[in-house]
């Protein structure tokens, strides 16, 4: 029995001794560079003599080389130092996680190409559904809310029917984009009904050539709508932040060839574009300031289509005076319904808070 034990003891330290030379071996003699290997082979170069074996002086220092090569690990961090005699191994350190910048969170912005898939605050407007349901409630606004009472044009039927009003409309008010209401938003944004919009449009529709600012739109889609029907459209808004609003959603929906938005307040009209052959005061006319009087040309016409009684006033310029010229009620009876209801509501034109 000791025998055997004499004997694998001896065979063990054979094993562990070519092991070791190995090692050794390996760091005292570079790899040659093998010229048939692709990264090595030079083209047209002879292939590099053998390398001599090392002597003892290169082998001592390259062994300390090895060495070295270790303890700049160590103090790197890449392995942990050798404890001291009695000291418990040290465990590395856990990796720190780090959050992602928030930049990389905000969804892109909007896209004011006109021919790019439109989307808002990064999610696409399109929902399973919602599209066609928006589609079906325009058509019946246009026949049951227009055609129905008496809107005949067959210009501003087609304008009320390619411009999406629900694109206009803040996410609290979507459900109702086509129903036959005024729709009032935070800091006192409104759009007026179809009805009101599409009989102010009828009196531009006779003059397509004619240049017309409009004062507080609302929400741009009238905006839209008439520049469907006349060469220019200038829109000012006194509150910074809607006229900016305002702007991005008419570019990113495509109306750029002829609606132009201005921030400026509502006696400043827009000096630079005048004179204009017709102003759209959504105002009561009471309150219409005597400066955009001389930014419209003679003859020119004032539209109010909300003069606090139910109708719609007209004007015309006589010298520096305004004459009324014909009223037109504007505020029939409600028709009920044509709600479009969804269980994913795209986020539109949402308000700040």
């Amino acid at each position: 029995m000791k025998a055997v034990r004499a004997i694998l003891l001896l065979l063990g330290g054979i094993t562990l001794a070519g092991v070791a030379a190995t090692v050794l071996d390996g760091f005292a003699t570079p790899a040659a560079a093998d010229p048939t290997n692709a990264f090595d082979a030079v083209p047209g170069a002879p292939a590099p003599p053998a390398p001599e074996p090392a002597g003892p002086v290169e082998m001592q220092v390259t062994v300390e080389a090895a060495r070295q090569q270790t303890n700049d690990s160590i103090t790197s961090g890449i392995f942990p130092p050798t404890p001291a005699p009695g000291q418990p191994m040290p465990m590395p350190a856990r990796p720190r996680l780090r959050a992602a910048p928030l930049a990389q969170h905000i969804p892109p912005p909007l896209s004011t190409t006109p021919s790019a898939r439109r989307t808002t605050n990064g999610f696409p407007i399109r929902r399973i559904g919602v599209d066609e349901r928006f589609a079906a409630a325009r058509e019946r606004m246009v026949t049951e809310q227009l055609a129905g009472r008496g809107i005949a044009n067959a210009a501003v039927l087609d304008a009320m029917r390619r411009v999406p009003r629900h694109q206009f409309v803040y996410a609290e008010g979507l459900t109702n984009s086509y129903a036959d209401m005024t729709l009032v938003f935070r800091r006192g944004v409104i759009l007026e009904t179809p009805y009101v919009i599409a009989i102010t449009a009828e009196q531009l529709a006779d003059q397509p050539g004619d240049r017309v600012l409009e004062v507080e739109p609302g929400t741009g889609y009238d905006a839209a709508v008439y520049s469907l029907l006349v060469r220019g459209v200038y829109v000012t808004e006194p509150a910074a932040i809607q006229a900016d609003r305002m702007r991005v959603n008419l570019e990113r929906l495509g109306y750029t060839n002829n609606v132009f938005v201005g921030q400026a307040d509502v006696a400043q009209g827009w000096p630079e574009a005048a004179p204009f052959d017709t102003i759209i005061f959504n105002r009561p006319l009471d309150q219409f300031p005597e400066s955009l009087l001389f930014q419209l040309k003679p003859g020119g016409r004032v539209i109010s289509p909300v003069s606090g009684d139910g109708k719609m006033s007209v004007l015309k310029k006589f010298g520096a005076q305004l004459v009324l010229q014909t009223t037109l009620p504007v505020r029939p009876t409600p028709i009920p319904g044509n709600e479009v209801e969804m269980h994913l509501v795209p986020t539109l034109l949402q308000p700040p808070p």
